[in-house]
């Protein structure tokens, strides 16, 4: 799945990593000034992906290497242990 770096494309991807609708919230508004995405924004989101196949029974299927990939790009990636 590729991800767009839009708000509807990190709210997909967080919602398929299993976040929570509150952590999606302050992330997509921290991330984008001025987001106006709600609850309401979020359920939306879910159908489609239960549409496309891609969220079945409140769990998301992402492909490991698009995933890793777009949670590094928005900063979210596990920290480097040193």
């Amino acid at each position: 799945m590729a991800v767009k770096m839009n708000i509807g494309g990190v709210c997909k991807l967080l919602i398929l990593k299993g976040k929570s609708d509150k952590e999606i919230l302050e992330i997509v508004k921290g991330k984008f000034v001025g987001a106006k995405t709600s609850k309401a924004s979020l359920a939306w989101y879910k159908t489609r992906l239960r549409e496309e196949g891609l969220f079945v029974g409140g769990k998301g299927k992402v492909e490991e290497l698009s995933e890793d990939a777009a949670m590094k790009e928005l900063g979210l990636g596990e920290e480097d242990e040193a």
